[in-house]
């Protein structure tokens, strides 16, 4: 187990609040030294970086976004040194938004990722603006007791809502251009994209899919925020789905995505 690194804060205190002190044979009077014992104490507060709340992935000025729809993230909220702040839904639509999307048997399709709808927070907690739109992200807290970390997300197989026989293995998601935030609320050692900056991920399903790694230098903990970017010609997160397929009219599909951080503590 890695030793969890110790802050040592020189500091002399002498408050008036909870401020022991003991004086000694007052002796002064026959030449023998008087004495005094008092008591040092520091009480922290710890600023919850790590509580789970979600930092504006693009922020410059600090604050937080609350996404319209949340998934739950790992829920590991015991754990203080490593958590999923956040990993998104994909929810696919046509070119024009709309949540119902017209399959061609003859042709197929593919179709894009809404992005997150947020509610945006200052420091303060006052909301800033109305419901916006933000790039589909993933988002890693590390305390400074955890040096090292990698993400990995492995999606199932498409199947039939209510029918968990009739699956599609051949409908495939592709996150197609990953980055690395860099606004201030991302602070600390920034992790890797596995594959560099703009790298493209096809999520086959049943097999881990690298998103990205985090090695410590400078001690210090971490938030790190993985974005899905699109391009001027592709959404940031897409759905494949081939010609063909025995799809009927008014079917919904769902696959699980699995998202994992793991850390190798020493």
């Amino acid at each position: 187990m890695k030793t969890t690194k110790l802050i040592a804060i020189g500091l002399v205190s002498l408050s008036a609040i909870g401020l022991g002190s003991t004086i000694a044979n007052a002796g002064a009077i026959d030449g023998d030294p008087i004495s005094a014992t008092t008591n040092g104490k520091v009480k922290f507060s710890v600023d919850k970086d790590g509580d789970g709340s979600i930092t504006d992935p693009g922020g410059e000025d600090g604050g937080t976004v609350v996404p319209e729809d949340k998934p739950g993230g790992n829920g590991n909220t015991t754990d203080p040194d490593l958590k999923i702040n956040f990993v998104p839904n994909f929810v696919f639509t046509d070119a024009t938004g709309d949540e119902t999307v017209e399959y061609n048997t003859q042709k197929g399709g593919t179709y894009q990722a809404m992005k997150q709808s947020v509610k945006k927070y200052d420091e303060d907690g006052k909301q800033v603006g109305g419901v916006q739109e933000i790039e589909n992200f993933a988002q890693i807290f590390n305390s400074d007791a955890i040096d090292n970390w990698t993400f990995t997300v492995t999606a199932g197989q498409f199947e039939l809502d209510g029918e968990g026989s009739k699956k599609q293995p051949k409908m495939v998601m592709s996150i197609n251009n990953i980055e690395m935030a860099t606004g201030t609320n991302n602070y600390g050692t920034q992790a890797k994209v596995t594959g560099g900056e703009g790298a493209a991920k096809l999520l086959t399903p049943g097999q881990a899919v690298a998103i990205g790694s985090y090695t410590d230098t400078d001690g210090e903990g971490a938030i790190n925020s993985f974005e899905f970017n699109s391009s001027a010609n592709k959404a940031g997160v897409t759905l494949d789905v081939p010609k063909g397929l025995s799809i009927s009219n008014a079917d919904a599909y769902t696959a699980n995505l699995t998202w994992t951080a793991v850390s190798d503590v020493k």
